[in-house]
């Protein structure tokens, strides 16, 4: 797992060796965006990006997964499973999650459960 930092990287990259690997929703909301590409600045890109607003402040994000699950403008329930990561031979494995709070990332380690 890379960590956390507001210069560079905005969320954790979480890795994974399983094929079809869930991605489960951190918390209640409403998926708010989906899509094949966004690209941030610097270049990066996120593939199969899921946005899930949880309420007036926060929101969470989900990239680089190979299958989504739900629909944009979809409610959903706090650990439903909303996508699927596989294992890549030429790609990397690794979920990037990102929380924000009023637009602001903030480290995803401090508000998830141990």
């Amino acid at each position: 797992m890379k960590n956390f930092s507001q210069s560079s990287q905005q969320g954790i990259e979480i890795a994974n060796e399983i094929t079809k690997q869930p991605v489960f929703a951190a918390e209640t909301g409403q998926v708010v965006y989906m899509g094949k590409q966004l690209n941030e600045a610097k270049n990066f890109s996120f593939q199969n990006l899921i946005i899930i607003k949880h309420n007036q402040d926060y929101l969470s994000a989900y990239a680089n997964t190979s299958r989504m699950l739900v629909k944009e403008g979809q409610r959903i329930e706090k650990g439903q499973a909303i996508a699927e990561i596989d294992v890549k031979k030429h790609s990397k494995n690794a979920l990037h999650f990102e929380i924000r709070k009023n637009g602001n990332p903030v480290n995803p380690i401090n508000l998830l459960p141990k």
